[in-house]
């Protein structure tokens, strides 16, 4: 038997009741003249998603299991990231910081995903560095080729919602003063990219020679003080020197680097004792070192004397070297020192002879 029948709907309806009574298995067709719906219900044991030839219509074939008052529901086609091409769009923080022999750098970027999931992004690195660590909550494996400067991140699990991931950089350098060129790194294939570059200083480097190009000059309140914060507590004198945005087009900044010098004030207290055969010269010296920290102090050793003791909380060892016939006395701190220091020294030699000048 073939039964016919119309049931009324109202424009707002998303509910369809099934009318036909229980049955083992029920097919039913749907074909609703408005697209960019689809079918669900509670009874359904499969649901069809017809496609072809749907432009302004949705289709489906469910198939319902037996049950009394049953329904269809209309709802929103939700969205198949899955099928959609993969349109993303890219922004990232870059901060530079040079110093001796080396030129650290972090880069915050961050992806929003406009269409499809990503899985993986390939960046290119600035010419120089090389990448030592990649990290975010959902970065899987990376690798980085250093011939063609490329960075590639496995995205693990894909993503739909805006996600952010950080990237260590470094890049060897000569004894300052030095010159260095530094770009931001670039995320490949992204549908629109921005970004800063923030460039900062501890207190043993300092810009002597400083020039932009294809970037514009922006407050350093601009910057995104996060990346800041990411180079660690041991960085407690780091000073953002200036920041600036870029855009599609590559810019890039070309410095100088220069050493800070170190300021150095000691005070001592020298006393010399002499008996008939011995000269002992006790002395006691407080160093100020400003500005930036030491690995090292130094003085001529005086004629005719040596070493019996050089002690002092922040001396490591001290070594006696030759330089253009003078002697010198060269105290390892032990490591890079900064602060008040007291140092205590004795030396001895043979008592002067009789003569008519002595000079200390």
């Amino acid at each position: 038997a073939k039964v016919r029948f119309e049931l009324a709907l109202g424009d707002s309806a998303r509910r369809i009741p099934v009318l036909t009574g229980p049955a083992a298995i029920q097919e039913v067709r749907i074909d609703l003249d408005q697209g960019g719906w689809t079918f669900a219900s509670d009874a359904a044991v499969r649901i069809v998603v017809d496609g072809e030839g749907s432009e302004g219509h949705s289709r489906a074939t469910l198939n319902l299991s037996p049950g009394h008052r049953q329904e269809i529901r209309i709802e929103p086609l939700s969205r198949d990231a899955s099928t959609e091409e993969t349109v993303f769009f890219a922004e990232a923080s870059n901060l530079f910081l040079p110093g001796p022999g080396v030129v650290n750098g972090i880069a915050l970027v961050t992806v929003r995903p406009a269409q499809g999931r990503v899985s993986d992004i390939r960046i290119r690195v600035p010419k120089g560095f090389t990448v030592g660590e990649v990290e975010g909550k959902s970065v899987g494996e990376w690798r980085f080729d250093p011939k063609e400067l490329i960075l590639g991140v496995t995205i693990e699990p894909q993503q739909t919602q805006t996600f952010r991931f950080e990237v260590r950089m470094q890049m060897a350098t000569g004894v300052l003063p030095v010159d260095v060129d530094l770009e931001p790194l670039r995320v490949l294939d992204a549908a629109g990219e921005v970004g800063m570059v923030g460039l900062a200083f501890g207190a043993d480097a300092q810009p002597e020679r400083l020039e932009v190009d294809g970037l514009s000059s922006v407050s350093v309140d601009d910057f995104d003080r996060v990346v800041l914060g990411r180079f660690g507590t041991g960085n407690r004198n780091l000073a953002l020197h200036g920041a600036w945005r870029y855009g599609p087009k590559d810019g890039r900044l070309r410095l100088t680097v220069s050493p800070v010098a170190p300021e150095v004030r000691v005070r001592t207290r020298q006393v010399f004792s002499l008996d008939d055969d011995r000269m002992v010269m006790a002395a006691e010296f407080t160093a100020s070192i400003m500005r930036v920290g030491l690995f090292n102090l130094s003085f001529d050793l005086p004629d005719g004397l040596e070493v019996e003791a050089l002690s002092g909380a922040a001396l490591s060892h001290w070594v006696e070297t030759e330089v253009d016939g003078q002697r010198v006395i060269t105290l390892h701190l032990v490591g890079q020192t900064m602060g008040k220091h007291g140092f205590s020294m004795t030396l001895v030699g043979a008592a002067p002879k009789a003569r008519d000048s002595w000079s200390i």
